[in-house]
């Protein structure tokens, strides 16, 4: 009844928001997911999601191993050359396995606006909100509760520990009392 096309689309969408299916996945996202499964091209999905990486993005890679700062259970990594939107996604997604970290911030400190990818895998810190709020004054952000994005004004960036501290601090704000 959607068409091939935009069955996949949402699918993929659903891919996506969801980490296949295994990152706060509500009800609703089952229920769709059962329905468009038949009617889209599932297995273009994959390619649709997957993100192109380039051989030199391995030193980013490296250097997020190495150049990194924490605060608890936050972790920052700073880049200081540019690299693609996708893979500070990637490198985002991929921090949050970390143990005892459940908050990941990954920031390219290059170009005109300095651009943020954030993930969050504890309920209680709702990232969108918490880079929002933070962000508020020196750029702006916003997203889902588990994945966000920003941007901020070079000659505002307080540095990658103010930074951390300022994410840190708001998310205090909300701890269930």
């Amino acid at each position: 009844q959607y068409g091939r096309t935009v069955a996949t689309a949402l699918i993929a969408g659903i891919q996506l928001d969801t980490n296949f299916l295994s990152r706060h996945v509500a009800k609703l996202d089952m229920e769709a997911y059962n329905a468009l499964y038949f009617e889209a091209e599932v297995h273009l999905t994959q390619q649709l999601l997957k993100t192109t990486m380039e051989i030199e993005d391995l030193q980013a890679i490296g250097m997020a191993f190495t150049q990194y700062i924490r605060v608890r259970n936050f972790l920052l990594i700073e880049l200081k050359e540019e690299y693609s939107k996708a893979l500070l996604s990637v490198l985002a997604d991929f921090l949050l396995w970390i143990q005892d970290i459940t908050f990941v911030t990954v920031i390219e400190v290059f170009g005109n606006e300095y651009r943020l990818s954030v993930r969050s895998r504890d309920i209680d810190l709702d990232a969108g909100y918490i880079i929002q709020e933070t962000l508020k004054n020196i750029g702006s952000g916003g997203g889902h509760a588990h994945m966000a994005g920003g941007v901020l004004h070079p000659d505002k960036y307080p540095g990658k520990e103010a930074l951390l501290q300022m994410i840190a601090e708001q998310s205090e704000v909300l701890k269930p009392a």
